[in-house]
């Protein structure tokens, strides 16, 4: 959808996210946020979890996300 292009992401999608966080809405939209989380990690190239919006949906769903370790 806005592949990795925050400013997309910051004025479309999370604004309207947070909007609904804010109204009492957070339970009804934290699995769907959550599923967007691992969409945006699975499909954008180069997508790691400390991007912007993984860190974002994160904070507003309240679920850390999983550190992936570099040790086997």
């Amino acid at each position: 959808m806005y592949e990795n292009n925050d400013n997309k992401w910051r004025s479309g999608f999370l604004k309207t996210a947070d909007d609904l966080v804010k109204n009492n809405r957070k339970d009804a939209i934290k699995g769907f946020l959550i599923a967007v989380i691992d969409c945006y990690l699975s499909q954008i190239n180069n997508a790691k979890d400390s991007d912007f919006v993984p860190q974002k949906l994160s904070k507003l769903t309240g679920v850390v996300p999983i550190v992936r370790s570099l040790i086997p």
